[in-house]
C-alpha cells in the first residue's frame, strides 16, 4: 500500500499506460460501472508489487529483476498521496 509508506508532502505519481493492464480489469470496470480512480485504488490495475528506489539504483535493480518496470516516481504533493495520469 504505497500511500501508507509515504511521509507527508510526498505522493506516488504513476504514469498510466506504462504497464500492461490485464483485460480482466477492463471487464470488471465495464460490468461493474466503476470509475478509473476506484479501479486503481482497489485493484492497482494489475500493477502488483511496487518497489521504491532512488534513481541511482534503478538500472541496478532492473539488471537484477529484468521484468521490473519504471512506472512512475515520487513527487512533492500537499493533498494527494497517489496520482495517476
Amino acid at each position: 500500500n504505497v500511500p501508507r509508506i509515504l511521509p507527508e508532502g510526498l505522493a506516488a505519481y504513476f504514469r498510466a499506460g506504462s504497464w500492461n493492464i490485464s483485460p480482466v480489469f477492463n471487464l470488471i470496470q465495464e460490468k461493474g460501472d466503476i470509475d478509473n480512480r476506484e479501479m486503481y485504488r482497489v485493484f492497482n490495475m494489475g500493477l502488483g508489487m511496487v518497489l521504491i528506489c532512488s534513481r541511482d539504483t534503478t538500472e541496478i535493480i532492473r539488471e537484477a529483476l529484468p521484468e521490473a518496470m519504471v512506472v512512475g516516481e515520487i513527487i512533492r504533493s500537499n493533498n494527494e498521496k497517489v496520482i495517476i495520469r
